[in-house]
């Protein structure tokens, strides 16, 4: 779950590529900063709902009414690459006034969860 988490949400902040446990200073002006733990994992929950049962331009969206964060995931793609199911993914964000967005592969590796394509 860790490592699946620390993928979606550097995709979700739309700042860089994975990192996990490294220099973070990315975030510092994007909406993760902003979110709480319950707006992260209110995002994680769309993303893999996104990932595991959206047609490729369905569109799935999250909100916090408590703290006005908000998301969408979009699949774009989908293919398989060395075995694997990937998805082509458009993230927006918005938490604490920044807004992010950006476009990331993900695979389902032999575990079941999504992992940023490097």
């Amino acid at each position: 779950m860790k490592a699946a988490a620390l993928a979606t949400v550097a995709a979700l902040a739309a700042a860089a590529a994975t990192a996990h446990a490294q220099n973070l200073g990315f975030l510092r002006d994007s909406p993760m900063q902003r979110m709480t733990p319950e707006d992260q994992k209110m995002m994680m929950q769309n993303s893999t709902e996104a990932l595991n049962r959206n047609a490729d331009g369905e569109t799935s969206g999250w909100s916090n009414a408590k703290t006005g964060a908000s998301g969408t995931a979009t699949p774009l793609k989908t293919f398989t690459q060395k075995g694997m199911k990937c998805r082509e993914v458009q993230y927006t964000n918005h938490a604490g006034g920044f807004n992010g967005g950006g476009t990331f592969t993900l695979c389902r590796v032999a575990s079941g969860e999504w992992k940023i394509l490097n």
